[in-house]
């Protein structure tokens, strides 16, 4: 796994607990002296995901976080499965 794909995950809490928990002092435990570097990296993902608006007429809950997600990942490719699978979890945590 990447360095920015595992920050993202960390970062949101994927997996630790039932809702996405943004905590910076994961990435620190994980990465040290990158954690501020990376950090970052994931806040400007996150706002640029912010950004990206699914048509809800056409798109469920899941769906919609889905095709935000892919949106993203396109203009992001470094982003892996698991970094994806995150995202879509707070995207749609974000919409209900």
């Amino acid at each position: 796994m990447n360095p920015i794909s595992a920050a993202v995950s960390l970062y949101l809490g994927h997996g630790l607990g039932p809702s996405p928990q943004e905590d910076a002092s994961r990435l620190t435990s994980r990465f040290g002296y990158d954690a501020p570097h990376l950090e970052n990296q994931v806040r400007s993902l996150l706002a640029e995901l912010d950004k990206i608006r699914p048509d809800w007429n056409a798109h469920t809950l899941l769906s919609g976080s889905q095709w935000a997600v892919a949106q993203l990942r396109c203009a992001h490719p470094e982003l892996d499965d698991d970094a994806g699978t995150a995202l879509i979890w707070a995207y749609s945590w974000w919409w209900r």
